[in-house]
């Protein structure tokens, strides 16, 4: 796995073969985190949509509390949904309902019954 690349290319690969094949074999180093969620920022904040899908599954493999990374991407996601390859789409759906359900207010909440 190479990431030295400053084009993303061969993070892109990186990202796409582990959210492929997925081994239990290894962990990840908590010293590095913190990297590799800036690589991770600046992957979704890329508008290929090739980077997109494997983007979304680093961050939901890395750092899922970091819902942060997600509000400003958001519409993004939405709108590049159906561009996306059908991995990609199912991930993304994924994690759009999680941020939804935790991130929009109730509107049951604010009905007022008259």
């Amino acid at each position: 796995m190479q990431f030295q690349s400053s084009t993303g290319k061969h993070l892109f690969a990186s990202f796409h073969y582990v959210s492929i094949h997925p081994h239990p074999c290894y962990s990840l180093d908590q010293e590095q985190k913190p990297e590799l969620i800036i690589i991770i920022q600046k992957l979704l904040a890329d508008r290929t949509v090739l980077v997109i899908g494997s983007a979304v599954m680093a961050f939901t493999k890395v750092c899922p509390e970091r819902v942060d990374l997600i509000h400003q991407v958001y519409r993004k996601l939405c709108a590049l949904l159906v561009d996306v390859d059908e991995w990609g789409q199912v991930i993304i759906v994924n994690l759009l309902t999680r941020y939804a359900r935790t991130q929009f207010a109730d509107p049951k909440l604010h009905v007022r019954i008259i």
